[in-house]
Formats: C-alpha cells, structure tokens, sequence
C-alpha cells in the first residue's frame, strides 16, 4: 500500500488539551454571535465574556485566520443548519463589530477523543471560519449541562496540523568531474551510492518519487577545440546532456536502465509511474556516475550544469516530437525539489564559449605578449580568485606561500594582457579571461525553481583551505619553474593518490544555499556519510512532518479533516494509529527520523485507497509535553 508523505502547515503552538468554559445563564439562541472580551488565553481560544443579551460566559472560537476579522461565536448542539437560523451578522456601519460577515452552519468539529470526552460533535459555526483553509478546528470542551462546569485539565499539548503537499518529489542532478585523475573517485562513489538510495526512505519506508540524471564536468576549452583532452565533442565537451553511464550521452552501457531512457525515474510507487530501470537503482546509478577519466582537465560543472538544466526545461521527445530535448527533455517538475550534487576533485573553471582564455599557443610565465601563464589547472586559479583582494601570483615563489580569504573573483579579477585576439579574426576575447560567475549560477537555478522552496547545492570536493601556491618544473617548456597550487586535502595511503584542490568557487556556491547547502571533502576513506548527509539534506528541501520536542509518541492522538478543492469541511474523524498491518485504513505512525530535529519523530499518513481523492486530508495531532 502506497503512504503519502504531508508537509507541515502550521507552525507549533503549545495549547491547553481541554478548555473549560463556564455557564452563568441560559444558553444563547443557537448561532447568536458573542462580542469576544477577556484576555487571550492562547493561540486558539478566547475567554469570552460577552455582552450580548443571553450570551454570557461562553466557549467562543475566533477565526484561525488573524489576518482578518471575522468574529466569534455561540457554541451550542445543533443537528443542521436550520438550528443555527437567526444568528445575527456583522453590522458594517460599526467598526468594531466582530462578528460573522457570511452567516451561520451547523458544522461537525473534532470528534471525541481518547482522554477527552467532553470533546464538542456539531456545533453552529462562522461560515466566515469554515471558509478559511486549511484551518481545522480544534478539540473544545461544550458548556456544561449541569449547573457545574467540567474541571480544567492542566494537561498541556502541542499541537501539530499536516496538509498533503503537492507531491514527495525530488530531480537530482550529479555534475561528476571525469578528469584524468578521477577514476577510483568515481568508483568510490559509486561504493557510497546506496546511502543516499536508502537514506531518501523515512524510517516507514516512505519512498522519494526520484528523476536522477548524470552529466560529465566537460564543457570544452570555450572557443578553443586543439586543447588537450578539451576537444569539441565527447570527452572533451557534453555540452550537459545527459550519460547513461561511460560512453558518451546516448551511448551508455548502464544495464538496469530501460533502453531508450536517459535518466532514472523512480516512479510514484504505482501502476501508472513505474520504475524506468531494473533491479536496485543503487546499482544502476553506481554504473551510471563512472563516467571514465578521459575528458577535459579543466572542470566545468557550473558550466555543465546551467546548460543540463536548461536543455531540461524542454519537453520530452516522447511528449513532444518538435521541440523535445533527446536526452535532458522532461527531467525538471514544476512540483520536485531541485538538489544539484557535484562531485570533483578541483575547482571549477568554467568560461563562456566564446573565451580565449584557454589559448593553447601560450604556455609560459615569461612569455611576454601574454599573461596567461602554463597551459594548466592554475590557470583557472589565476584568473578565477582573488585571495585577500589580489590575484594568485603569477610567478612561482621561492618557498610556498599560504593564501588567505580566497573568493570567487566574479567580474573582478585578472584579464587577460594584452586582450587575447581571435586568430585571423579582429575578435577581441569579449570575456576578458573572467571565469563565469558563482552569482550567475545561483540566480539561474533560483529561476528554475521560484515556488518550490531552496535548491540543494551539494558538492564533494577539496576543501577551499589550506590555500598553498608553490612551484613546479614543467617540463612542457624547458622545465621552467612554474606556479601551482598545492592539494588542500590528500588521502594517506591512496593508490593513485586521491586528493582535492582548493575548490572556492564551489565552496562559495555550496554556502548561498545556506541551510540546504552540503560540502563534504573528497579525501575520505568511505564517501557514504557524505552521500548520507546529502540525501538528508534533500529529504528537508522537501518538507517532513516532524514532530518537534515530542519524545514519546505512544500517548500522541489525532484527527483527520476533509476538505474540498473551495476550503469547505467535508467531514472529520478519529484517526487510528496504525497496526502492525495497517488493516484499518486511514491509519498513522511516527517513528524518529533524521530529518527531523535530533531523531525526533516523523509522521506519516498511511491513505485510504478508497477515499474521493477530490477531498484534501489534513492530520491534527496532540501530543502531550512534559
């Protein structure tokens, strides 16, 4: 049986679990709106203390709406809404009149609960309140029948509502650097895989519905197509389409995966939306990260990934033949968290496609008509930071230097001296050698996403410090001694040596995300606590129903409202706790979670197949805090 996750709608209010309310006279006639005096008692409820004639000391129930002014009222049995005939209406000629503006229902409340029977059924409501989704009304306790009110419980709960979100959706796309030196990374990753698999399931089992795709860090040499291993096709440059393993995009050997599919869908747990791979989609992804080590030397995941998610913003071709994308078309959902994840080993370098900032015919730092330095990764240093406001140094020094506060240089940086030349063209580098920048990735993927919270950046690289330059003979040119920056990070005891060089500008981009921002150094002995932490990361851009500063859910109790598509109450129910095989549907559980604070626990609303799926369910639950 399919679950259905639900996010958290109302924040946490603390409330009296029962609300005695005293009876000095007869009750008012049925709907008769009360004038609210007293003092708040809390969030929920007023003390009322009416002034209207045969209206004294009664339960009132304001809107839960503060933002507008909708009144209180009477409450009192009623069987339909003919009881609730004659409620007088708000008076507009009076400022200060707070009560009903659309008239009176005889509506069902929460019934009773365990532990508090003096619960109220059906009272005459506001169909001001009634009208204001998702407000659920909560637990009151009716005035007395006898002459003695019912004693005030001191017991104090918290109260939680949780609404079905549009959906439990994530598009997850791996930027994987397939750069000579990345081969046992990218099996290393791969090993780690299954953590974050099995790390995007709650604790009941509760699947993610996934898209994940892979593309390469090759974006090319920008204008430039005879830079090494940078050439203008695959390996050199994907141009961020989307791999199905090692081969090129269209060209992966990814067996689990279904053919002519170029990304994984995980499907919604039903008939209609199955799984588009075979077996584990742990193994599937493993073999789809190890994308080989013979692409680009220079980095490119901004690159890469701005244009993967542009191209995915098309259709499918399946779901349309003219303008559909082959390989990235239909990847991104209106309704899914977004979570970019890039895994490298350096920082990156990426250039528009029209920089000369990779001409091959320079190749020294003593060359005299240009700055640009050794045809190497120091190159992206140089003229992509600035390390206490002033660019890397473009000569070696004698003994390695520590660099300090080193940033991203956006538009700032070094440019290029004199401005590199098109060959045979009078084309100047409109670029001037500038990186492209972390605020431009940033505000893109904001772009794609407006309505559905944060974007997950997550990466795995070198850490941005230590930042060391020291020098090396290159024996490209005669051995010259030339700059370079040393590994922030290096696993001991690794064969070949894995390491991680200072990664600032993806560090800076991981950062802007704030809370939804994961780094993890590459220099680990098992990548899958960083796996792990992403996919955490993730499961919170999502949403989970937590129940915060509950630490025994045993005594916990809840409801279940429904609602039309309009707002209206179309019924309430005891909602039963779920048994060992959920044979009374709709049901509930909660168990701790790592998404929620300190293992705190997770509630999940286990469905009613059978339910009008055009009703919205919305959960209320009362847990007791000590």
């Amino acid at each position: 049986m399919p679950l259905t996750r639900l996010g958290l709608v109302t924040a946490l209010a603390v409330v009296p679990l029962l609300f005695a309310c005293s009876k000095a006279g007869p009750l008012a006639k049925l709907g008769a709106p009360c004038d609210v005096g007293g003092s708040v008692s809390n969030a929920d409820f007023f003390s009322a203390t009416s002034h209207a004639p045969g209206c004294p000391g009664l339960c009132v129930l304001p809107s839960m709406e503060k933002s507008t002014d909708t009144g209180a009222l009477c409450t009192g049995d009623c069987g339909s809404d003919a009881d609730c005939a004659g409620g007088e209406l708000r008076d507009h000629s009076k400022l200060g009149d707070r009560r009903c503006e659309t008239g009176f229902a005889c509506a069902q409340t929460v019934p009773d609960l365990p532990g508090n029977p003096a619960s109220c059924r059906r009272l005459c409501l506001c169909k001001d309140f009634l009208a204001a989704p998702p407000s659920v009304v909560v637990p009151l306790t009716c005035p007395a029948t006898g002459p003695t009110p019912p004693t005030a419980t001191s017991t104090v709960a918290a109260k939680f509502v949780f609404a079905t979100t549009v959906a439990f959706k994530a598009d997850v796309l791996f930027v994987v650097d397939d750069s000579s030196s990345m081969a046992s990374l990218q099996a290393k990753l791969a090993q780690a895989i299954p953590a974050f698999t099995d790390a995007l399931r709650d604790p009941t089992g509760v699947p993610t519905d996934l898209h994940i795709a892979v593309v390469s860090s090759s974006f090319g040499a920008g204008r430039w197509n005879n830079v090494p291993s940078c050439g203008s096709s695959h390996p050199g440059n994907d141009q961020g389409e989307f791999q199905q393993g090692p081969g090129g995009p269209g060209a992966g050997s990814c067996a689990g995966l279904h053919a002519g599919e170029t990304y994984l869908k995980t499907g919604d747990g039903t008939a209609q939306s199955p799984p588009n791979f075979d077996g584990a989609i742990a193994e599937t992804l493993g073999c789809m990260v190890q994308l080989g080590s013979a692409g680009c030397q220079f980095s490119s995941p901004f690159e890469s990934a701005e244009l993967a998610l542009a191209k995915a913003t098309y259709p499918s071709v399946s779901e349309d033949p003219g303008s559909g994308d082959p390989y990235n078309g239909g990847f991104l959902r209106a309704d899914a968290v977004l979570a970019i994840i890039m895994f490298t080993d350096q920082d990156d370098c990426s250039v528009d496609p029209d920089s000369l900032l990779f001409d091959p015919s320079h190749n020294t730092v003593a060359d005299p008509m240009s700055n640009l330095g050794g045809l190497q990764r120091y190159r992206c240093n140089e003229f992509g930071h600035l390390c206490g406001g002033q660019p890397p140094p473009h000569v070696a020094p004698a003994a390695p230097v520590t660099l300090n506060d080193c940033v991203s240089a956006e538009d700032n940086g070094l440019e290029e001296t004199p401005p590199e030349v098109v060959p045979g063209q009078n084309i100047t580098d409109p670029t001037h050698g500038h990186l492209t920048t972390v605020a431009d990735l940033i505000a893109f993927t904001k772009a794609l996403k407006p309505n559905s919270g944060p974007v997950v950046a997550a990466a795995i690289s070198g850490p941005p410090t230590p930042y060391i330059v020291d020098g090396f003979a290159n024996a490209a040119v005669g051995s010259e001694v030339q700059p370079e920056v040393q590994h922030s990070c290096e696993l001991t005891g690794s064969s070949p040596l894995e390491y991680g060089d200072p990664a600032v500008r993806i560090k800076q981009w991981v950062d802007a995300s704030g809370d939804s921002g994961v780094f993890e150094p590459i220099c680990a002995a098992s990548l899958r606590p960083a796996m792990g932490a992403i996919a955490t990361a993730v499961r919170r851009a999502i949403g989970g129903p937590c129940l915060t500063g509950v630490s025994d859910v045993s005594s916990c109790r809840a409801t279940l409202t429904t609602r039309s598509s309009s707002g209206a109450l179309a019924g309430e129910s005891v909602l039963p706790r779920c048994d060992s095989s959920s044979s009374v549907l709709p049901c509930w559980r909660a168990a701790p979670d790592m998404i929620c604070p300190a293992g705190q626990p997770d509630f999940t609303l286990v469905p009613d197949p059978t339910a009008n799926p055009a009703l919205v369910p919305i959960s209320t639950v009362w847990c007791p805090i000590e």
